[in-house]
């Protein structure tokens, strides 16, 4: 059953108002939760981390989960070899993740419950959806063509910037925008391929909301279509603009 902790209740608050009220914790023992999120792993699964206390530290950890996962389809010693293991790495230490013996876990600092839980998230899904790569499933050329997208629409160099965060608001880089262009207000574009991406942009511009006076937001989906509607639904409740594909695109030039 979910906590009816009142202190706790206080952390599935946060958590909310961070990430979604779908949010839910779950007591699995003393300072123990299963964490129910929306995010899910390109297979459907959903990502379900544990929230744990350590003496008067609280964390979020897969319990060793993803790196099981991953070891379903790749041998042991090659999940960190090579390209794949240089990219999960620096994933671990941008998000600022620990790995003990194939446990990745996020300390919670200054109570910011939500970031440190939207961080691990991002990081974890990352990690599984680089250490999955295979010449029999080559990456998606959307990343590519978003930016060919925004580079033929916007008339000068100087006035984009791609994977951008605020150095004040968001020094750790948890909620980078896509593309961020300038102007007099400023313009965050977001390039979403699943529904994951889906979800992470809707939260990243939730958080800006609360930060930033104004700012205008596009959506760039590969195939809407493909995206769950509540998703979806979510994502255009903040969203300013959006298209559908790639190829209904074309219509950036103008709407900038």
């Amino acid at each position: 059953m979910p906590t009816k902790d009142i202190a706790n209740d206080t952390i599935v608050s946060k958590l909310r108002e961070a990430i979604c009220r779908s949010v839910t914790l779950f007591e699995q023992g003393k300072d123990r939760y299963r964490v129910l999120t929306p995010f899910a792993f390109p297979d459907g699964d959903r990502f379900c981390p544990i929230l744990m206390k350590t003496g008067s530290k609280w964390s979020f950890t897969d319990d060793g989960s993803t790196f099981m996962r991953i070891t379903y389809r790749i041998n042991d010693d090659s999940i960190l070899a090579g390209t794949r293991g240089k990219v999960i790495e620096q994933a671990i230490q941008s998000f600022g993740l620990s790995n003990t013996g194939g446990v990745l876990s996020i300390p919670v600092t200054d109570a910011d419950f939500g970031s440190a839980l939207y961080g691990f998230t991002q990081a974890i899904l990352r990690i599984s959806d680089v250490a999955l790569w295979n010449k029999h499933n080559p990456k998606s050329s959307f990343a590519e063509e978003f930016k060919k997208t925004i580079k033929e629409a916007v008339a000068a160099q100087n006035e984009y910037q791609f994977n951008w965060s605020d150095k004040l608001l968001d020094p750790k880089q948890v909620y980078p925008v896509d593309c961020r262009i300038s102007a007099r207000v400023p313009l965050f574009i977001f390039g979403v391929h699943n529904e994951a991406k889906c979800d992470s942009a809707t939260i990243v511009i939730q958080h800006y909301r609360k930060k930033i006076d104004r700012f205008n937001t596009v959506v760039i989906y590969e195939s809407q279509e493909e995206i769950g509607r509540k998703n979806v639904a979510r994502l255009t409740d903040v969203a300013d603009k959006q298209f559908a594909s790639l190829p209904t695109a074309v219509d950036l030039k103008g709407y900038l």
